[in-house]
């Protein structure tokens, strides 16, 4: 409910991966598996490649997360 802390990174190559599902892990974002769920027990791992360092942890426990794409209409 409180998005005052929310971080939003910005990809700076490797566009086709910017989300996607990734058969071992689940939703991944980069391609460097910038960010994604390494495992059942909501365990997030982060290692910038893609996308602009957004200072997280290099692993992380989330107990929610949410998936979405914003598209520009024309």
């Amino acid at each position: 409910n409180n998005i005052s802390g929310a971080t939003i990174g910005r990809m700076s190559q490797n566009f086709q991966y910017a989300v996607y599902c990734n058969s071992s892990y689940g939703p991944t974002f980069g391609g460097g598996n910038d960010l994604r769920c390494s495992d059942s027990n909501n365990t997030w791992s982060c290692n910038p490649h893609s996308y602009n360092n957004v200072s997280l942890p290099s692993s992380f426990t989330v107990s929610d997360w949410e998936v979405f794409k914003v598209v520009k209409q024309d």
